[in-house]
């Protein structure tokens, strides 16, 4: 490939090799040809080398390697990527046929973005699912207050943007890796997702993110931590701990504990308030979501959880919101 091309596709994979062919295929299919796909075979001891190179397709670049995880694989494919745009995606998912096309025709249409993901579909689970990202900057900057706002394999960057901004996966992040760079991101360009699915992410017990967990979620909590020091510097220590157990995975065992998670976060609306470090609407919607994430994780009566639910001033949603959740927690609450 002589011109460089309009997309670099940057896949990495690592004994990768049982789900490989359906990554690959997936990508070589898509309806926009102009891109080159760049795998990084991250010193892979299975049969990936083997399975790539079965691919006479010339947009196929492949990139062998020592293994150094995949933080040093992500920077290494960022640097060596030549396309304009730079689509992620992982060796165990699938895109859509027309992921790069219109994640193109959408950035295209926006020079002020310089990262946009989609809605993805989830199999491998108990049951197939779907996952509706915010789509606008404020809902996605509010968002990663408390969580990921993306899915990572979904992602498309400006690769102008990268480079004036100097963003690379850091190191002191790993395993959280994306959730940190989308929130440094955060305070130098657009962010957006389109809500359209545009990949299949597949779950199974073998992938990176199902073997680090509990390191995954220490860096979660460090990048959680920092934001909540920008908007409520000095936080005591109790405080910074009720502000993890209500963003995380911690199970509610009683009424108070609830109720104390329902404080916190009308605290952080009139912090929030005071400062505008977000859009005030977009701040209440995660609020009002975060909430709702801490009922389904309550491990009390359903009634009393529905009770807790309903009671918060939703003061910062329109009506239209105020009812999808109601909505969803009944479905979650109801036996």
């Amino acid at each position: 490939m002589l011109t460089a091309p309009l997309v670099t596709v940057l896949l990495p994979a690592f004994n990768a090799a049982s789900w490989l062919s359906a990554a690959v295929d997936s990508v070589l299919a898509q309806s926009l040809s102009d891109f080159e796909l760049l795998v990084m075979d991250d010193g892979s001891t299975d049969s990936t080398a083997e399975l790539l190179g079965r691919y006479a397709d010339a947009r196929l670049r492949v990139v062998r390697q020592a293994n150094r995880g995949l933080v040093e694989v992500l920077n290494h494919g960022l640097d060596l990527a030549r396309g304009k745009y730079i689509a992620r995606m992982d060796a165990d998912d699938v895109a859509h046929p027309l992921r790069l096309a219109h994640q193109v025709a959408f950035l295209e249409a926006r020079s002020a973005v310089g990262i946009c993901g989609t809605w993805f579909r989830v199999r491998g689970g108990q049951r197939p699912s779907k996952v509706r990202t915010p789509t606008g900057h404020d809902e996605i900057a509010a968002t990663l207050f408390f969580r990921s706002a993306f899915g990572h394999p979904t992602v498309m960057f400006r690769r102008s943007f990268l480079a004036q901004s100097r963003l690379r996966y850091a190191a002191a992040a790993r395993h959280a890796e994306d959730f940190d760079l989308w929130v440094r991101a955060r305070a130098c360009t657009r962010l957006s997702n389109i809500p359209e699915y545009l990949l299949e992410y597949r779950l199974h017990a073998g992938q990176s993110s199902a073997e680090h967990l509990l390191a995954q979620s220490d860096a979660a909590a460090r990048i959680r931590l920092r934001q909540l020091d920008n908007l409520l510097p000095g936080a005591t220590d109790d405080e910074q701990q009720l502000h993890l157990r209500t963003c995380g995975g911690h199970l509610f065992e009683e009424v108070a504990d609830l109720l104390h998670a329902r404080a916190w976060l009308d605290h952080l609306e009139q912090a929030n308030r005071k400062v505008a470090m977000f859009s005030r609407k977009a701040f209440g919607e995660a609020l009002a979501s975060t909430w709702a994430h801490c009922c389904q994780r309550a491990r009390f009566s359903s009634r009393e959880v529905f009770r807790v639910f309903i009671s918060r001033q939703y003061s910062a949603l329109g009506l239209e919101n105020l009812r999808r959740h109601f909505v969803l927690a009944r479905r979650v609450f109801a036996h």
